[in-house]
């Protein structure tokens, strides 16, 4: 997989290094583990922090779908992306049965939000 916006994605993790005290994000580890495919990462690239859906894994790269609508970034809704695992701010599994967003922020703080609609993604456009 090869991708044109690799340079632009932030690592997280070395975010989360630079400013321990009022920044978090998953544990490594704990990513590789836990994403699968149609959870929803965020992630930020030319300093704008947005959802991407899991489209596929292959080894260290995760393909992945534009989710919202972005401003500053030349990115556009639905446009595959290809991320690393150091890239992800938030990792978000959607349970359509419960109407449940499993949100991970960052290691053993798992968060259980009720959603009362089940759109994730802007479909406006």
């Amino acid at each position: 997989m090869s991708n044109p916006f690799k340079e632009s994605f932030e690592n997280a993790q070395q975010a989360a290094i630079k400013n321990p005290t009022t920044f978090k994000v998953p544990d490594l580890d704990e990513l590789k583990k836990a994403v699968q495919i149609d959870d929803m990462i965020k992630v930020c690239h030319t300093s704008e922090r947005f959802w991407v859906q899991v489209l596929d894994i292959k080894d260290s790269k995760i393909l992945g779908a534009v989710a919202n609508v972005l401003i500053y970034s030349p990115l556009q809704l639905d446009e595959e992306v290809i991320i690393e695992y150091e890239n992800i701010y938030q990792h978000m599994v959607y349970d359509d049965d419960d109407d449940e967003v499993f949100v991970n922020t960052e290691e053993d703080n798992i968060q259980f939000v009720h959603v009362t609609c089940g759109v994730l993604k802007n479909d406006y456009n």
